[in-house]
């Protein structure tokens, strides 16, 4: 199987939000969908006994998450596939899935913290981005515009390993819609407070990097 696009799920408020940017994004790039819900693995309650009754308790309710999930993508085209994941977290046992099948992105939707029409990192996105094995994406709160409407694709770059693997990865999505690429970078103004043993040398030299143009396949 190709590299898939992975939604993380939890039948929360959030979820519908992740599955319609991960339809999309699955959609853009020619991925197959493979829509995830975590449910917490058995935990022994002695010497080597679970609790069976609970363990299928959360799979049931697991499995009543992506009965949800198919709601939503009725009618959705593509290769999708729906996967029940025991572990430890949600944010491990999405990064686990991640790494067994290679993925090329986890879409999970905003914390509940987040206000409508942003995205906010809840603690799975969190930790997911302290050390996901693939890109990550997070869909903005109570989503109405449709992914990909607005025509533009928006990177954030330094020239790093991590800035050229976001550059490139927001390209390949520019280049599948016909969309246009922005680069943005931030750079300290000339009165701006240093940062100790940075002095403002290093920040000129920074400067001229980031206005330099860069070429890239």
């Amino acid at each position: 199987m190709s590299a898939p696009v992975i939604v993380g799920v939890d039948g929360g408020e959030a979820s519908e939000d992740a599955l319609r940017l991960g339809q999309w994004t699955a959609q853009t790039l020619d991925a197959p969908l493979i829509v995830a819900v975590v449910h917490p693995a058995p935990s022994a309650l002695g010497s080597g006994r679970v609790d069976a009754e609970w363990v299928a308790d959360r799979h049931r309710a697991a499995t009543a998450v992506l009965d949800g999930a198919r709601t939503v993508l009725a009618g959705a085209t593509g290769d999708i596939a729906y996967r029940v994941v025991a572990s430890t977290s949600a944010a491990h046992g999405l990064h686990d899935l991640a790494e067994e099948l290679s993925a090329e992105v986890i879409v999970v939707g905003s914390g509940r913290a987040g206000s409508r029409h942003r995205l906010f990192a809840g603690s799975t996105a969190e930790r997911l981005l302290a050390g996901s094995v693939c890109p990550v994406a997070v869909a903005p709160a109570a989503m109405e515009t449709p992914p990909g409407a607005l025509g533009r694709v928006g990177v954030a770059y330094v020239d790093t390993p991590d800035g050229r693997a976001a550059l490139a990865a927001a390209a390949r999505l520019a280049a599948r819609t016909g969309s246009p690429l922005r680069l943005y970078t931030v750079v300290a103004d000339a009165d701006a407070t240093m940062p100790f043993l940075v002095g403002q040398d290093a920040e000129h030299a920074f400067l001229e990097t980031a206005r330099r143009p860069t070429s890239w396949r």
